[in-house]
């Protein structure tokens, strides 16, 4: 049986390079190996403000129409308020669809760019992971410096590419790192039954 998943990304232009071979690997763990997995990317999530409004998941639900989950997949940016966010949008927007249709979501902690650095040797990483989790702007203070440091930096999604790969081909790893990953596991086997 088919399990489709559409993934509401805050910024479809940089974080589709991590959350795709991340949630295709967390697919894959769980056994769902054949689901198909889509990135919005029209109407373009461009921000918190704009991806947790009812006229945005509106949009995406003319757009994407069929899917058996909508997961939202968003930054916690250091605020327990996006966590709060999230939570509402996801009830309103549950209100939306079908019987048989689900939308949930889950906030990365503290961005989407730590789930890729959780798949990075260690050498790269100069502080202890529980400092790299509760930094305020991982992405500045450490995922910058490791593209760099791994030279795909002028890559695609300025190394997102790459050290989303990374991440995907770790995922076992990444998964005990970044512990949401394993709530969204059970998101996507709720939602396939």
């Amino acid at each position: 049986m088919s399990f489709n998943v559409i993934v509401i990304p805050e910024d479809d232009r940089l974080d589709t390079y991590v959350l795709t071979p991340v949630l295709k690997a967390a697919l894959t763990h769980i056994g769902k190996t054949q689901a198909t997995l889509r990135m919005v990317s029209n109407p373009h999530p461009r921000g918190i403000d704009i991806v947790l409004t009812m006229d945005f998941f509106d949009q995406v639900m003319r757009r994407y129409g069929t899917a058996d989950l909508f997961l939202y997949c968003i930054d916690r940016d250091g605020s327990a308020r996006n966590d709060a966010r999230l939570r509402s949008t996801v009830l309103s927007a549950s209100e939306r669809v079908r019987a048989r249709q689900r939308v949930d979501g889950r906030t990365a902690h503290q961005e989407v760019e730590v789930w890729g650095l959780a798949g990075c040797d260690r050498e790269l990483l100069a502080d202890p992971w529980a400092s790299i989790r509760a930094h305020r702007d991982p992405k500045e203070a450490y995922f910058d410096g490791v593209a760099e440091a791994l030279g795909v930096h002028r890559g695609p999604g300025r190394g997102r590419e790459h050290i989303g790969r990374l991440a995907g081909a770790s995922y076992g790893r990444v998964r005990q790192l970044c512990p949401e990953l394993q709530e969204i596991e059970t998101i996507f086997l709720d939602a396939a039954g």
